[in-house]
């Protein structure tokens, strides 16, 4: 949700935001593209460290928070894509195979 929301603070007035989601080797990639500038080059090394924003009302912690989450289950979260016109997130998780670890009561 926070990967959309950033999306829709970027993008300038009535454009776009696309979600798109295809299988990748064993894997779900789940990309959040948006127009708009590109994120600035000395910004880039710092969109994934908590408590860092641009925001005048943000946080810093939803890029930090998602990239942990998609961390936790085996996958990543990255910028794929930085140019002019076109960002897009990309989170890739891996995809289950159905079973679920039983625990002893």
């Amino acid at each position: 949700m926070d990967l959309v929301l950033n999306a829709v603070d970027a993008a300038p007035a009535n454009s776009s935001i696309t979600l798109m989601a295809h299988g990748l080797d064993h894997q779900v990639c789940i990309d959040v593209e948006n127009t708009g500038e590109a994120i600035p080059q000395p910004v880039l090394g710092q969109i994934f460290e908590p408590f860092f924003t641009t925001k005048r009302q943000g946080t810093g912690l939803g890029l930090a928070i998602a990239r942990n989450i998609a961390r936790a289950h085996g996958g990543d979260l990255a910028i794929t894509m930085n140019g002019p016109q076109r960002i897009c997130f990309s989170m890739i998780l891996p995809i289950s195979n159905g079973r679920t670890k039983r625990t002893r009561e």
